[in-house]
């Protein structure tokens, strides 16, 4: 993208500026041109907000490149909800109404159940969100 350019501060968590200084050290070992981890940052965002035909790959960003940790809070999140899904498909939970009938007699009963109704319901607006 060309055009005037402005400053974007961000907070990140430390172990991604890590992650992206690693990534432009191998690009520039590749490439022998020198990318700058804010090199990096602006393709990831000119990717992210592409408008062409395929918008939902250009959407995704590639967090294994990114070096995506497997011990990250967001990673494990994901990985349980996958376990999850995949675990209710085996079983042939298909709807709300078939996830409602296998889990409302145990969560009615389970003392975890509010603590975790609040979480659920933070997890729902984020998932909503992105």
């Amino acid at each position: 993208m060309d055009g005037p350019k402005v400053h974007l501060p961000v907070r990140v968590p430390a172990i991604v500026i890590e992650q992206l200084d690693d990534l432009a050290k191998q690009r520039r070992m590749q490439t022998g041109e020198m990318t700058t981890r804010a090199d990096l940052v602006r393709e990831a965002l000119e990717k992210l907000t592409a408008g062409d035909d395929n918008q939902q790959a250009n959407r995704q960003l590639d967090f294994q490149a990114l070096g995506d940790h497997e011990y990250d809070f967001g990673t494990i999140v994901l990985n349980a909800l996958e376990g999850l899904a995949n675990e209710a498909e085996r079983q042939g939970i298909e709807d709300a109404q078939d996830l409602a009938l296998t889990l409302g007699v145990t969560a009615e009963k389970d003392s975890r159940t509010e603590r975790l109704r609040a979480f659920v319901k933070k997890l729902h607006g984020t998932l909503q969100s992105v």
